[in-house]
């Protein structure tokens, strides 16, 4: 079962990009990109996972949507495996609107911590992720999901430059959320 980061882990965390530890890095799941502050603004340039759901739209956390609208400056959207490398960065498109879930940040309500990326044009040569309409159900506890995302490798690292992988089993759920070791 694929899951990628920003649908499923970022619910859970409100605040910094959760690690991926134990994964490895991938060039596979082609439409998990990259969100960053691409110019202007403060100076600042946040990472944040995104998903390609639509030729024109990515969805990502709130938290990420918010700090994108306080950077002030053009947000990107980046579809490859490696913002360092030459090779490792396939196609870009510059966002042009973003929305957060209109109960973000209301006290309580961490579950609407998803967020929507309108770009300004199309990445119509690359592959969209279907949204995962299933239900979770208590047996899918003990089962792998696959996290796909930007995420660092540890607690203090700054090394989410790098798309990344790693399979874990869930834990248990409630209404909003999927836990995992």
């Amino acid at each position: 079962m694929l899951i990628s980061l920003p649908l499923l882990v970022s619910l859970a965390f409100a605040q910094e990009s959760p690690p991926i530890v134990g994964g490895s890095t991938t060039s596979a799941y082609e439409p998990v990109g990259v969100l960053f502050g691409c110019g202007g603004g403060s100076g600042w340039s946040s990472i944040c996972s995104g998903t390609l759901i639509h030729k024109k739209w990515v969805v990502t956390a709130a938290h990420c949507v918010e700090s994108f609208l306080d950077y002030g400056g053009d947000v990107c959207f980046v579809i490859g495996d490696d913002l360092e490398s030459n090779n490792g960065v396939e196609a870009y498109a510059t966002a042009t609107d973003m929305f957060s879930h209109p109960n973000y940040g209301s006290q309580g309500n961490s579950w609407a911590d998803i967020g929507l990326v309108e770009l300004l044009h199309n990445l119509s040569s690359f592959e969209t992720m279907p949204l995962n309409t299933d239900r979770v159900r208590d047996s899918w506890h003990g089962e792998d999901v696959t996290y796909v995302g930007w995420g660092i490798t540890s607690d203090n690292r700054d090394d989410s430059g790098t798309k990344r992988t790693v399979d874990v089993p869930v834990y248990t759920h409630d209404q909003y959320i999927i836990y995992t070791y």
